[in-house]
């Protein structure tokens, strides 16, 4: 609740701050709050009009800020997509540091299976194989999960080939064959 008074503090309205605190009033239920309810608090009613014009700016702000971390991530997920594991890292590492929790699990799953699947590693095709068709920290993409399922089949890592014909089931013609020119492009890196 201090943050709602420091909140009202800062738009010259401390008065109200033990009203807001009595009606456990705080940020989640800031949204919510109507002209008729800050009325019923005692706010007279040019201070409504400025707590209802702080509440929409403060709204907006995060829309905005939400936008540029939802491009952000997805600029990230291109670049993984890509291979550029080097830009989606430098992409997702500030998201992470401010606590975006897609942002972290696509750096620990960088870390953990891009790097070595793209090095041929098997089983780490796999679970990339997998965490796509889940989309278990990044976006669901059968795809990129059929691709990755072929290609730890092709390594001889048990149980991928049939993951891949499962997986082929659920997807459209135009699908497996985009997946296949990917399987087919694919080359190891050093």
């Amino acid at each position: 609740m201090h943050q709602i008074a420091d909140w009202l503090g800062n738009l010259g309205m401390p008065e109200y701050a033990l009203r807001f605190a009595e009606k456990r009033i705080d940020f989640s239920v800031l949204p919510d709050l109507t002209d008729q309810n800050l009325g019923k608090l005692g706010v007279v009613l040019g201070d409504r009009r400025k707590i209802l014009r702080a509440i929409i700016a403060s709204l907006m702000l995060i829309a905005i800020a939400g936008t540029a971390v939802a491009g952000a991530l997805e600029d990230g997920y291109s670049a993984l997509n890509e291979g550029d594991y080097t830009t989606a890292l430098q992409l997702f590492r500030p998201l992470a540091n401010e606590g975006n929790v897609a942002a972290l699990k696509a750096i620990a799953i960088i870390n953990d299976y891009c790097l070595h699947a793209d090095k041929g590693n098997g089983l780490a095709q796999f679970s990339l194989g997998f965490i796509y068709e889940r989309g278990l920290g990044l976006p669901q993409d059968y795809v990129r999960a059929h691709m990755w399922f072929s290609l730890a089949a092709a390594q001889g890592t048990k149980g991928a080939a049939e993951w891949r014909e499962r997986l082929a089931a659920r997807m459209s013609p135009a699908q497996i064959t985009e997946a296949q020119k990917l399987t087919s492009e694919w080359k190891p890196k050093p």
